[in-house]
């Protein structure tokens, strides 16, 4: 009988010791995978001080031309875009309209817009 008890014994352990084993290979890729997310979120905070780095480096007349070249491009960027934007939603609706409704019916109906709109009848020239 002890023998029995003995073995019983030595077998609970082994499973105990898997089953340590087990959790701490679970644990470790939980911890991996926070660190990994951890990472990710480092990362962009990384980049944020070295721009902030960057910025504390230059001087105040750099900073103040680098704020106005800035603004300068963004509203180029908007001004110019915008018109292309435009040309490409005309040009769209106006092509619709005479592909329902045939080009002279286009003009017929709006007689006041037809030179507004003739220039998107052709295919925009790039």
């Amino acid at each position: 009988m002890p023998r029995k008890h003995a073995l019983s014994a030595i077998l609970k352990s082994q499973q105990s010791a898997a089953e340590k084993a087990a959790a701490k290979a679970k644990s470790r890729q939980i911890t991996n995978r926070r660190y990994r997310r951890k990472l990710l979120y480092k990362e962009p905070e990384r980049d944020r001080e070295r721009k902030a780095n960057e910025r504390a480096a230059m001087s105040s007349a750099e900073k103040a031309n680098a704020q106005e070249r800035k603004k300068e491009e963004n509203a180029n960027y908007y001004l110019n875009h915008r018109e292309d934007i435009l040309d490409k939603k005309m040009r769209q609706r106006t092509q619709s309209y005479i592909a329902k409704y045939g080009e002279y019916s286009f003009f017929d109906r709006y007689p006041h817009k037809s030179i507004k709109y003739r220039k998107y009848l052709s295919e925009p020239s790039e």
